[in-house]
């Protein structure tokens, strides 16, 4: 039995990769749909025509109002796919109350999620793919050119609306994120992938899934290695909360560094994460890494001892 004895999915007797391809096509779907609805919400509300729209969510409107309806629109597109199949299918799965619970609450972990992420970030930078180095087979010369197109059109996007307000821009880009997508890949998708894999494959795989669907192609393994990270924060910890702190941290270090670039007040490489640090930086934020990863397992491994005694002596 893969799921517990009173849920839905239990009662079905579907299988976790079934209904793991399932809720990825449900998520999709809500990600399509998101933006119409939204679009379909202005127009009747505001008057704001297709054409227009468009203009707005590329960044393309001279009225600066608009930058609000761009990151509302974020808002709206994250909440209504990543949140909300996250939280349909881990109520189907019997898991939803145990995802959101308080009950594993620890401040020490919180602290320690919110470290890791703030000393590993140039580490982590530094993983960046080249786009000056890197190049593709010829015969790729043209998916190549698409990725840089998308990458030019990303960049033009932030610098606009990174002029905004900082503490909405956090809102919209660090704390909508790190809630809505925590909730489905690491509060379903990683535990639902648990049922049938070993936990260090379905973190993998999700950490994968994850900084693929970002579609940030230079950026790829430093999302990756992201995942993986709030993975183990979450089966160390118990809790998905320091997965979302993790989030939400390394997302606000990367908002107000592109608020900083976009007013020129840093140099605006920092907008597409291409910046070099030199290799010291990078040496150091490696091992303070390592080094408070490994307090965190002590953490988890003294916390289980603790739970483990409570248990024989009941």
């Amino acid at each position: 039995m893969y799921y517990s004895e009173n849920s839905v999915l239990n009662k079905v007797q579907f299988h976790p990769v079934a209904v793991l391809f399932f809720s990825f096509g449900i998520l999709l779907f809500l990600l399509g749909q998101s933006s119409l609805i939204f679009e379909g919400f202005m127009q009747k509300i505001y008057g704001i025509e297709s054409k227009e729209f468009q203009d707005i969510i590329n960044m393309k409107s001279p009225e600066y109002w608009h930058r609000y309806v761009f990151i509302g629109y974020l808002a709206f597109v994250q909440a209504s796919s990543f949140l909300l199949s996250g939280l349909i299918f881990s109520q189907l799965a019997g898991n939803l109350k145990e995802e959101i619970s308080f009950k594993n609450v620890n401040w020490k972990f919180y602290a320690l999620s919110f470290i890791i992420v703030v000393v590993s970030f140039i580490f982590l930078q530094s993983l960046v793919i080249d786009k000056e180095t890197f190049s593709l087979a010829s015969d790729m010369k043209d998916l190549e050119k698409s990725l840089e197109e998308e990458e030019l059109k990303i960049k033009e996007k932030l610098l606009a609306v990174m002029k905004n307000g900082l503490g909405l821009n956090i809102i919209a880009f660090a704390l909508v994120p790190a809630i809505c997508e925590e909730i489905f890949f690491r509060g379903f998708f990683m535990k639902n992938l648990s049922r049938v894999l070993n936990f260090h494959y379905a973190n993998l795989i999700t950490a994968f899934v994850f900084s693929l669907i970002h579609f940030q192609p230079y950026g790829f393994f430093v999302r990756f290695l992201l995942g993986l990270f709030f993975g183990y924060f979450v089966q160390r910890s118990g809790s998905i909360f320091n997965a979302m702190i993790g989030h939400f941290t390394f997302n606000t270090i990367s908002v107000i560094l592109g608020y900083l670039a976009s007013n020129q007040l840093i140099d605006q490489a920092y907008i597409d994460d291409n910046v070099s640090f030199p290799f010291l930086l990078i040496l150091i934020s490696f091992v303070l890494t390592l080094f408070f990863g490994r307090i965190f397992m002590k953490l988890s491994e003294k916390n289980n001892e603790s739970e483990n005694n409570e248990i024989n002596q009941d």
